[in-house]
């Protein structure tokens, strides 16, 4: 997706932009989730974890420009079924 958006005159700055981001979700997550349940109850982080995923969905929907000159690609149904029968426990 990044490299629909950006052309490769830019560089790898994009990319480099992007992988910060996810670090810096993955270094602060652990830390505020221990934070929650230090202050509220472990219950506040799943209900905290939805609250980001709904808007998370929000955003991508409305803020996201659309990828131009690209075919959108296929939703693999049965390999969703499958992972989602394989990571779910019993």
């Amino acid at each position: 997706m990044i490299r629909d958006m950006f052309p490769p005159s830019d560089g790898p700055a994009p990319r480099g932009s992007y992988r910060r981001s996810w670090a810096s979700a993955e270094a602060s997550g652990s830390w505020l989730g221990g934070l929650l349940v230090d202050h509220a109850s472990y219950r506040w982080i799943f209900w905290t974890g939805s609250l980001l995923a709904l808007l998370s969905v929000v955003a991508v929907l409305t803020l996201l420009p659309r990828s131009v000159g690209q075919t959108p690609g296929r939703i693999d149904l049965p390999g969703t079924v499958l992972l989602a029968l394989g990571i779910t426990p019993r």
